[in-house]
């Protein structure tokens, strides 16, 4: 298991990439469950109880199509594995990173290094994609904000209205 976690790290690094990991689906199973559960914990310090499965089961969802569709437009689909198991154990990292920003800063307090942490994992998404679709890295940033965007919006959608 530290292995893994090892090799998620570094990916956040930017020191390994997709095509570094295991191709199995088990792997990426591993790893989707890692992220799930990673996050899960991040969105229960800031949501109710009743939020966190449909805000994790959509970013979950949203993440993987958002892969496919890249995978499919640049023609490399048979590294989906690799590439989910990339993005869940890297994403996962990020929210362990976030975590203590959430529980133990005030929000005024947490703004600017949780910022810091989406730039971080907006870069770290751009790595992956670049790699697995052989794109250029701006193009993978470009695709990574994308996401981003789409993912607030959809997890705003789902927020309840304060």
């Amino acid at each position: 298991m530290l292995t893994l976690l090892q090799a998620f790290w570094r990916i956040t690094l930017l020191t390994l990439g997709p095509e570094d990991l295991p191709g199995s689906r088990f792997f990426m199973a591993v790893a989707a469950a890692f992220f799930v559960l990673a996050e899960a914990l991040v969105v229960l310090s800031l949501y109710p109880l009743e939020l966190v499965v449909p805000i994790v089961v959509l970013d979950t969802l949203l993440l993987t199509v958002w892969v496919v569709a890249g995978l499919a437009v640049a023609g490399h689909l048979s590294r989906l594995a690799p590439t989910l198991a990339a993005l869940f154990g890297a994403s996962g990292v990020l929210q362990l990173v976030s975590y203590p920003l959430v529980v133990f800063l005030s929000q005024e307090a947490s703004v600017l290094p949780l910022v810091l942490v989406l730039l971080w994992s907006i870069a770290v998404y751009a790595h992956i994609i670049s790699r697995a679709t052989d794109w250029t890295y701006a193009s993978g940033v470009w695709a990574a904000v994308a996401y981003v965007v789409v993912s607030f919006q959809l997890i705003g959608a789902v927020l309840p209205d304060t």
